[in-house]
């Protein structure tokens, strides 16, 4: 099947862009169901088996990859998921970007959001501004966890088993920097910190850890050991 309803309009593939009605313009759908269901959606680029297959009416996407962007089923708009299963359960988040395979997979509502790397921001559903830069970062962080940084392989902290506490506001830079600053099974958080390094972390032992600034690297059994930290401490509120 290859057809153009609107100028501007390639659809190539068994059932892609297959709803098309008058209004639909200057979509790219490439692949088997790719934006089978948009109806009248614009300047939206899909390429891959079922990539965008729900989508109705957005506009500005770009859904490459198979199954990427797959459960977009409304107007959402501007998002961008390059790579298998990038963004797939993307339920009414705009202007996410999620590059790498399984990238923002899990990912319902949240919006503002940029991952790239395999697996980056991979657990997160319903957070907003978070980048995550490198495979696996920001994996762990859990619900609406929102305005995190994480840069490098598996950096951010992590939600324990039977944890819920979502996280906000931190900042980790090296590999798995963060990472181990466990966080649950009680509710506790890790909320306005900094980790620095490669393995910067400090052992959360339960407790909520606010507004730590942890600057150093190397690891003992997964977290810090004293000697290694270059520098630990609070982070004051000076605003006033």
């Amino acid at each position: 099947n290859a057809s153009a309803l609107e100028p501007g309009n390639i659809s190539i593939g068994t059932d892609a862009g297959f709803n098309q009605i008058a209004g639909s313009i200057q979509n790219t759908f490439i692949g088997n169901g790719a934006g089978a269901a948009v109806t009248d959606g614009t300047y939206n680029t899909i390429i891959g088996w079922h990539a965008g297959v729900s989508l109705i009416d957005g506009s500005s996407n770009t859904l490459v990859g198979t199954d990427a962007g797959a459960s977009l089923d409304g107007g959402e708009n501007s998002n961008t998921m390059v790579g298998h299963l990038a963004g797939s359960l993307t339920d009414g988040g705009n202007t996410n970007t999620f590059i790498g395979t399984n990238s923002g997979l899990n990912n319902a509502t949240g919006g503002n959001n940029v991952c790239v790397g395999n697996y980056a921001g991979h657990n997160f559903t319903d957070g907003n501004d978070n980048v995550c830069i490198g495979p696996e970062s920001l994996f762990d962080v859990i619900s609406t966890s929102s305005a995190n940084i994480a840069i490098g392989h598996g950096a951010g902290p992590t939600v324990a088993s039977g944890g819920s506490s979502a996280q906000n506001s931190t900042i980790s830079i090296g590999e798995d920097a963060g990472h181990y600053s466990y966080i649950g099974p009680v509710d506790n958080t890790v909320d306005n910190s900094i980790y620095i390094g490669s393995y910067a972390t400090v052992p959360t032992d339960g407790q909520s850890q606010l507004s730590r600034f942890v600057l150093g690297g190397g690891r003992d059994g997964g977290v810090n050991s004293a000697s290694k930290l270059l520098m630990y401490g609070g982070v004051e509120d000076v605003s006033e």
